[in-house]
């Protein structure tokens, strides 16, 4: 009998030790489930977070060489290609011939040496339309602090940078305007003396338009104004080619990289193929629509933008007083 008593105690403790193992492996099991269910919960956010950035966030990252490894679909839909037709490819697919090569230099130098660079750059779609983006370009590093790659995250600025051509552009001629020439002009100085180049400033009035337009009409004196516009314009094929309509019918160049020589010969092209045109104009000291120009050259000139604009009017006035339709290269 207490044999009995004793085997049923040893029982009773058995079977409540069970127990308590049982509801413990009870809130094991709920509270893995719990976990389980929290790490399901927070994947789906996490997918959806991904989905989200992918379709909203215009961003790329690159190898070491600069070779697209991952875009996401708001890159292609802003870019126009899809995400197999730039994996593996070089940003360069999107580059605008027009933007300056020292950009592209000042850019890979930043980013070469470990830095984050932050700027603009005009883009060109697969179906050759242009876009703007501002860009935050950040180096990524291994373990080691070696560069293995770089991130882009982009912001589409299209819309923002037409509202800014706009107000920089003239309407007639669709030319840069004069308020984009006081900001072109002092940094073209300084750039190009930082650079140690030459820097080219022409300065050009069409030839007795008052007469033109009093005899044909300021209808076809604006539309004078227009082609001699489009000559300009497709003068100034590089970055750091500028051409302006300063106001009425007075215009100017900036461009670089070219001595004094180069830069008259490049000048009375211009001035040639103004005349080349053949708009009538029988008030003038041609048979047709011509322009006078005054030339200025600088490299390593100590003078300000007022002292420069100065010196081209001067030669402008000179180019006039000797019989018009000529290019005069001032002395510095």
């Amino acid at each position: 009998m207490t044999k009995n008593i004793t085997e049923k105690s040893e029982y009773d403790k058995l079977l409540k030790a069970y127990k308590k193992l049982e509801k413990r492996l009870e809130r094991i099991t709920t509270q893995g489930d719990r976990q389980q269910r929290q790490l399901h919960d927070l994947n789906e956010k996490l997918n959806s977070y991904i989905e989200l950035v992918d379709k909203n966030v215009i961003i790329s990252t690159t190898d070491a060489d600069g070779n697209i490894i991952t875009i996401s679909e708001a890159f292609c839909e802003v870019s126009g290609y899809t995400k197999e037709e730039l994996s593996g490819r070089s940003h360069n697919i999107l580059k605008d011939s027009n933007t300056p090569k020292e950009t592209y230099q000042n850019l890979w130098k930043s980013i070469l040496s470990g830095e984050v660079w932050r700027g603009e750059l005009k883009n060109r779609k697969k179906d050759g339309s242009f876009y703007w983006i501002d860009s935050i370009i950040t180096p990524n590093l291994d373990e080691c602090e070696n560069i293995i790659g770089y991130t882009a995250i982009i912001k589409d600025v299209t819309d923002k940078k037409i509202i800014e051509e706009i107000s920089i552009t003239d309407g007639l001629t669709e030319l840069y305007n004069r308020r984009h020439f006081s900001d072109i002009l002092p940094r073209e100085m300084h750039r190009t003396k930082r650079d140690n180049k030459y820097l080219a400033f022409l300065f050009m009035d069409v030839d007795n338009f008052k007469k033109y337009n009093d005899t044909y009409g300021h209808q076809d004196g604006d539309n004078v104004l227009k082609q001699i516009g489009l000559i300009l314009k497709n003068s100034t094929h590089r970055g750091s080619d500028f051409a302006f309509r300063l106001g009425g019918e007075e215009f100017g160049l900036i461009f670089s990289d070219l001595n004094p020589k180069d830069a008259l010969k490049f000048s009375n092209k211009i001035r040639t193929d103004i005349e080349n045109l053949k708009i009538e104009h029988n008030k003038n000291v041609s048979k047709y629509v011509t322009a006078s120009m005054g030339l200025i050259v600088l490299k390593n000139n100590f003078i300000n933008e007022d002292e420069l604009y100065k010196l081209a009017d001067d030669t402008l006035y000179l180019a006039k007083e000797s019989g018009r339709n000529r290019v005069i290269l001032g002395n510095v």
